[in-house]
């Protein structure tokens, strides 16, 4: 080989590299966004499911009074209330609302029994006072759901985090409590689980002055989830059991929103307006924009110091079908 030849082929070589290096860079990157565990016997697929019973906290919440209101119906999925107003942290639908009315492949009735401000022992009273007593067996508002075509959604340990320094015996006694709610459930039929993680709340404006704390007690949560659902799968060899990393998926839309297009119009992605942090219940619409605020609301991925906007609870809930497709 000659050496002009010699020359031109390596220049070639570093061309087609460094293309090569552009188009990796460019792609998300695989943060192993979700786990599954087991194969369970009783799923249908994501297609034949007719309801989801959600339990945890505020990214949950809908607003429903499963004891006084409107139940869900073919014609009211959600039941109550009319509107996501006044009742989600996300000034929009969140992703349970999503999963029903927006990813749903089939008519999907929702419950919600989600209330913010819960840590794990409130989910588990929202599960065995609420749900198993009247949702189960001859409970006056069974609506009659059978197990390969029902989903259930836990999401839950936010505020659990406020008390993670308590120590270990207090986090052990935490996840004795979450595992025995799904316990709990699977003597009562459900065989299908969706957990979620905690988010990266480490970068949450309300957290950031206190981010390595925040993320070694998130790193623990995140990990015990792990292990529960390790042991459950075990436990439950008929049962199937996804694990939602959420700490994966938002970190990834705080990097780059504009990657994914349920959040390709947020702007910032470290901060939060004021504004809207202090009237988010009572914000005029999904795009608002006031005045003392740099962007409309949905163009900020932090609606207040811990809550997120409804864009990521829109790719959340794709991420859940994709993973119940997977």
């Amino acid at each position: 080989m000659s050496h002009t030849l010699a020359t031109k082929t390596f220049y070639l070589f570093l061309l087609l590299l460094g293309a090569s290096f552009a188009v990796s860079k460019a792609q998300p990157a695989n943060f192993d966004e979700f786990s599954l565990y087991n194969g369970g016997k009783h799923w249908d697929g994501w297609s034949q499911v007719t309801r989801i019973f959600a339990f945890g906290a505020s990214y949950t919440a809908t607003g429903f009074n499963w004891k006084n209101g409107v139940q869900p119906s073919a014609g009211n999925p959600l039941g109550n209330p009319s509107s996501y107003k006044g009742h989600t942290a996300t000034n929009g639908p969140n992703f349970v609302m999503y999963l029903t009315t927006k990813y749903n492949k089939s008519p999907i009735q929702t419950y919600d029994f989600a209330v913010s401000g819960s840590p794990v022992p409130g989910m588990v009273r929202q599960v065995e006072k609420e749900f198993v007593p009247y949702y189960t067996g001859k409970g006056k508002l069974n609506p009659g759901w059978t197990p390969s075509q029902t989903l259930f959604a836990i999401f839950v340990g936010i505020n659990d985090l406020d008390s993670w320094s308590k120590g270990i015996s207090h986090r052990d006694d935490v996840f004795k409590q979450y595992s025995g709610a799904i316990d709990s459930l699977y003597s009562a039929g459900a065989r299908n689980f969706v957990i979620y993680t905690v988010p990266p709340l480490d970068r949450a404006p309300e957290f950031i002055s206190r981010q390595m704390a925040k993320r070694t007690a998130i790193d623990d949560y995140n990990g015990r989830i792990a292990d529960m659902l390790k042991t459950l799968s075990a436990k439950y060899s008929d049962a199937t059991f996804w694990k939602l990393n959420m700490y994966a998926i938002f970190q990834q839309v705080l990097d780059d929103p504009s990657q994914f297009p349920q959040t390709k119009d947020i702007l910032d992605t470290s901060t939060n307006c004021a504004y809207y942090a202090h009237h988010w219940l009572k914000l005029p619409s999904m795009d608002y924009k006031d005045p003392s605020c740099k962007y409309p609301v949905n163009q900020y991925a932090w609606l207040n110091g811990r809550h997120v906007t409804y864009p990521l609870h829109d790719l959340l809930a794709k991420i859940t079908v994709d993973a119940l497709e997977a």
